[in-house]
């Protein structure tokens, strides 16, 4: 009777730590890009999703606009701005935090712009991701 016991506690740690590592493995797929990583090779698999977080700062009307070579290949999840951390600092930067899901493999670039909206000529800044997508 103990040994059925034992069994069924070795089962259970056994299921537990496949899950998490599975759940951590969930989470090592939602990896941040930032300026530095354009025009490297960001290598996912289709379903994972990640995210390409630029510095921003609507205050002085400049603002990301994106632009993908493939929208079969990626979609866009979500899109926001997050103000900066630092309270009472009146014009200071934040983020825009980009969130895309690899929806089929395959390769496409995404392209962020960054201009003041009344001004779409005038780029200040361009990044570049190239991104693959793996089965």
């Amino acid at each position: 009777m103990k040994r059925d016991y034992d069994i069924w506690i070795a089962v259970v740690l056994v299921l537990l730590i496949t899950v998490a590592t599975v759940a951590y493995d969930v989470n090592a797929d939602n990896r941040v890009y930032a300026e530095t990583d354009a025009e490297k090779v960001i290598e996912v698999r289709a379903g994972d999703s990640f995210y390409i977080k630029l510095e921003e700062n609507p205050s002085t009307g400049f603002t990301w606009h994106y632009t993908a070579d493939n929208d079969d290949i990626l979609i866009l999840d979500s899109d926001q701005f997050i103000p900066p951390k630092t309270e009472g600092l009146v014009g200071a930067p934040g983020a825009h935090e980009y969130k895309f899901l690899a929806f089929k493999t395959g390769e496409t670039k995404v392209q962020f712009d960054y201009y003041q909206e009344w001004e779409p000529e005038n780029i200040d800044k361009t990044f570049v991701y190239n991104v693959k997508v793996k089965n």
